[in-house]
């Protein structure tokens, strides 16, 4: 999903030049992909040519580009986010007919799957964003954290099928080789039962040890892991952690999920521990480091262009595992610099190859050394 967004948000840089950032109640109506649509929310950035970067009172934003925009009209009220109510209704009129809402302190989890998984959705999603903003927050990290502005939300389909048919309109054809996905265009999450257990059976009533154990037989809880990182991504997003829209390199954003995805099968509820060594990535990563240069590890930095690509696209998010896990191990406060650094970035504002490389060696210092010692450590994991 990240990669869709920065080609369409690329396709129109250079028109939008941010010229006010506003945040009184606008309503707006565009065409977005063929259909007229009106939206209630805020302008998070107008550009002379008239573009708008805009914001629903769901948390969604939309690019909208000056010949799609039909009509604009502006209210003195200030902007307020939708409740969880008015989350829930949103979706439900929506979506198809048939689901149903599963609601915690911060999340509208929307779903046809069975209510148990519903439920083991939200209890880990709940444990997540708690652990998440303990570890980033506290000392020694001190990363200043807020709470979630917009409703949380999932939305969770009741098998592959169904998920497939909707998540192509929004990822094309990558949706039959991902279990889910996080929107940085509509800030949602979207899943699929993994448990295979038709929501209304008599199994419906699993306990969270009996849906991870079968979870587990998938893969050895890479499944697990795979709901932690679409999630880790929206906690990210909505904490202050990182910007959606920004310019956010995708080894740092990955790599950052990887870090937190790792499951633990012992726990009942298949996730516990921050920060363990992720073997599938570990092993991945150790298998080409005996070809790893420096020169490999400032293409890395400068550009994104080895996730783009399915022949590099594996390689490259073992590296953005490995790379992060070293950095937060070996040189937290550099990295917790650098990762405060670009929540501040502005929206739609990228940087060259050469800023990154330079921003990159401000904060961790010079290449070669930084590649030779980045080895050892990870040739020393086990």
């Amino acid at each position: 999903m990240y990669f869709r967004l920065l080609s369409a948000l690329f396709a129109v840089l250079a028109a939008l030049l941010p010229v006010a950032r506003l945040a009184a109640v606008e309503t707006v109506t565009f065409r977005d992909q063929n259909r007229e649509q009106t939206v209630v929310g805020r302008v998070l950035i107008e550009a002379q040519d008239g573009g708008l970067l805009f914001q629903s009172r769901d948390g969604a934003i939309y690019n909208i580009e000056p010949d799609n925009l039909l009509a604009r009209e502006s209210d003195d009220a200030a902007f307020e986010p939708m409740s969880q109510e008015e989350v829930a209704q949103s979706l439900l009129a929506e979506l198809p007919e048939g689901f149903q809402v599963h609601t915690t302190a911060n999340y509208v989890i929307c779903h046809q799957a069975s209510t148990a998984y519903a439920r083991w959705c939200g209890g880990l999603f709940e444990r997540l964003a708690k652990a998440f903003d303990n570890y980033w927050s506290r000392p020694p990290r001190s990363i200043e954290t807020h709470e979630p502005k917009f409703v949380l939300v999932a939305v969770v389909f009741p098998n592959k099928d169904s998920y497939v048919q909707f998540a192509q309109d929004e990822v094309g054809a990558a949706a039959e080789s991902m279990i889910g996905y996080y929107s940085q265009r509509t800030n949602r999450m979207v899943l699929y039962d993994l448990t295979g257990i038709a929501a209304g059976s008599s199994r419906e009533r699993l306990s969270q040890r009996e849906i991870v154990r079968i979870l587990a037989a998938d893969r050895g809880g890479l499944t697990i892991a795979t709901v932690i990182h679409e999630a880790t991504h929206q906690i990210a997003y909505n904490s202050g952690v990182q910007r959606r829209f920004a310019d956010n390199p995708v080894w740092l954003t990955e790599g950052m999920a990887m870090y937190f995805e790792t499951p633990d099968l012992r726990s009942s509820s298949g996730w516990r521990t921050i920060g363990a060594v992720n073997k599938p990535r570990l092993n991945g990563f150790k298998s080409q480091m005996g070809s790893w240069t420096t020169a490999d590890l400032q293409n890395m930095i400068s550009s994104d262009a080895a996730f783009r690509q399915t022949a590099t696209a594996r390689t490259a998010y073992d590296v953005a595992w490995a790379l992060s896990f070293y950095l937060i191990k070996r040189k937290s406060k550099a990295y917790c610099d650098f990762l405060k650094a670009h929540s501040l970035k502005n929206r739609l504002d990228w940087d060259t190859p050469e800023e990154r490389l330079t921003t990159f060696i401000k904060h961790f210092g010079e290449l070669e050394k930084l590649n030779t010692d980045f080895l050892r450590y990870i040739q020393r994991l086990r």
